[in-house]
C-alpha cells in the first residue's frame, strides 16, 4: 500500500484494499494505518474518513496520518479540528503530529484556531506543546498572545507571563481589558507584587484601559496573597464604594489564609451589605466568629439569618439507574 501511494499507482492500491476486504483478512492496526495512509496520500478523504470513523482502535499514527493529510492538501482548519479531537481522546502526539500542527497554524488566515489550541493545551497541562503552537503561529493577534499569557499564569509561571506581556507590547500589539486580567492574575499566583502594581498603573496611564471589577479583584487578590492586607483594604477603600462581591471575597480568602480574623469580619460584613439575603455570607461570618470563639456573635449572626428566613440549601446526589 505504501509503495502504491508513493508511486501514484491508485488502481493497484485500491486492488490491494479490495483483496483485503474480499478475503475477510481483517485489519490489524498496522494494516489499517497503511490503507489509511494510501487514501490520504492520493487525496481521497471520503475513503480515508470512512476507514477512520469505522474503527475505534486508533493510535498516534492513525491520527497523525489524517492530520498530515488535511494540512498537506490545504485544509488546515480541518487538520486542526482533527488534532483537537486527538487531544480530547488523550492520544499523545509525536513529532510528526506537531510538525503538521505547526504547519497548519502557519496556514490559517486568522488566529482563532491557534488560540483555541493554546487554550486546549494549557488546560490539559501540556504547556510545552502550547508554546510550540504559539511560536509556530506567524500571525499573532491579541487573542493568541493573551491565551499564551493565561497559560503561563495558570501554571504558576508568572515571570514568563510578564516577559511575554512585555514582548507583546514590544511587538506593537495593543493590550485590551482581557490582557490585563490575564497578566494580573499571573502576577497574583506568582507573588509578583511590584510587577502587578506597575502593570495595573499602566492600564490607564499608558494604554487608556479603564479598570473594571475583574482588574480590581485581581489586584486585591495579588496584594492579599502576598500578605499585604492593609494595602489590599486601602485599595478597596480607594474604590469609593465600587467594590463588588468578588473583590471582597478575594480579600476574605486572603484574610483567612493569613489568619487575620479582624479583617475577615470586615470583609464578611461588607459582603452582607452588598447582598443581605445571601445565606452563604452569613455562614462565612458565623465560621469566622466560631474560629475566634466569639460564641455570642455566632448566635446573633444565626438569629439574624433565621429572622430573614434564610436557610442553607442542603446538598443532594442523584443516581440514574439504567435497566
Amino acid at each position: 500500500m505504501s509503495a502504491a501511494a508513493q508511486l501514484g499507482h491508485v488502481r493497484k492500491g485500491q486492488a490491494c484494499h479490495a483483496y483485503v476486504v474480499r478475503n475477510s483478512l481483517g485489519y490489524d492496526l498496522a494494516l489499517l494505518n497503511a490503507v489509511l495512509g494510501f487514501y490520504v496520500k492520493i487525496g481521497d478523504f471520503q475513503a480515508s474518513m470512512r476507514l477512520f470513523e469505522g474503527t475505534t482502535d486508533r493510535d498516534v499514527i492513525t491520527w497523525s496520518c489524517m492530520i498530515k493529510g488535511y494540512v498537506q492538501h490545504g485544509d488546515a482548519h480541518e487538520g486542526l479540528r482533527m488534532y483537537r479531537e486527538m487531544v480530547k481522546a488523550r492520544v499523545q502526539p509525536n513529532s510528526v503530529t506537531l510538525v503538521s500542527v505547526l504547519q497548519a497554524c502557519a496556514l490559517v488566515v486568522d488566529a482563532e484556531e491557534a488560540a483555541a489550541l493554546l487554550d486546549l493545551y494549557s488546560k490539559c497541562g501540556d504547556l510545552d506543546s502550547a508554546v510550540r503552537v504559539f511560536e509556530g503561529t506567524t500571525e499573532k493577534d491579541v487573542v493568541v498572545w493573551v491565551s499564551m499569557i493565561a497559560g503561563y499564569g495558570a501554571h504558576g509561571l508568572g515571570q514568563e507571563a510578564v516577559a511575554l506581556y512585555q514582548r507583546m507590547i514590544a511587538s506593537s500589539i495593543q493590550p485590551n481589558s482581557v490582557t490585563f486580567v490575564s497578566v494580573l492574575s499571573a502576577c497574583s499566583h506568582s507573588g509578583l507584587v511590584q510587577e502587578g502594581i506597575q502593570i495595573f498603573d499602566s492600564m490607564t496611564q499608558v494604554f487608556g484601559v479603564v479598570p473594571n471589577a475583574e482588574h480590581q479583584s485581581a489586584m486585591v487578590d495579588l496584594l492579599g496573597r502576598a500578605g499585604e492586607l492593609q494595602e489590599a483594604i486601602r485599595f478597596i477603600r480607594d474604590m469609593d464604594g465600587r467594590a463588588v462581591a468578588h473583590t471582597w471575597c478575594a480579600l476574605l480568602a486572603a484574610c483567612r489564609e493569613h489568619n487575620n480574623t479582624k479583617m475577615s469580619i470586615v470583609a464578611a460584613k461588607s459582603l452582607l451589605k452588598l447582598d443581605p439575603d445571601h445565606v452563604g455570607y452569613y455562614n462565612l461570618l458565623t465560621n469566622i466568629y466560631a474560629f475566634d470563639e466569639k460564641w455570642e456573635s455566632v448566635k446573633d449572626t444565626r438569629d439574624t439569618a433565621r429572622g430573614r428566613d434564610l436557610r442553607k440549601v442542603p446538598g443532594y446526589s442523584s443516581v440514574e439507574v439504567v435497566t
